[in-house]
C-alpha cells in the first residue's frame, strides 16, 4: 500500500498529517512546516517521506494489516488531496 499527497498541510491543532483506516489503525507524520509539502508513505517497505526526506511515522501510528475485501482509508488530520494504491496479493 502506498499513500501520496503532493501538497499535504498539517492539522492546525496537532501539527500532523494523517490517514485512518476502517479498522481504526492510522498513519501520521509531522510535516515540519505549516507550508504544504509532499508526503509519501510506503506501507510495504514501511518508509515515510516528507518533502523527499526520510521521516518517521508518529510513535502511536500503527501500520495497517488489511485483510482481503473492501476497506476505507480517509484523511484524518491535515488538508490536501491524497491518493492510495495497493497490490492485491493471493496465496
Amino acid at each position: 500500500m502506498s499513500i501520496v499527497a503532493s501538497a499535504a498541510g498539517r492539522g492546525s491543532s496537532t501539527g500532523l498529517w494523517g490517514v485512518r483506516f476502517d479498522d481504526g489503525s492510522y498513519l501520521r507524520v509531522d510535516t515540519g512546516s505549516s507550508d504544504a509539502r509532499k508526503v509519501e508513505i510506503d506501507g510495504d517497505s514501511r518508509v515515510a517521506k516528507v518533502a523527499d526526506a526520510l521521516t518517521m511515522v508518529t510513535l502511536d501510528s500503527l501500520w495497517p494489516s488489511l485483510e482481503h475485501g473492501t476497506h476505507e482509508g480517509r484523511m484524518e488530520l491535515g488538508r490536501g488531496a491524497a491518493s492510495m494504491a495497493w497490490m492485491e496479493r493471493y496465496l
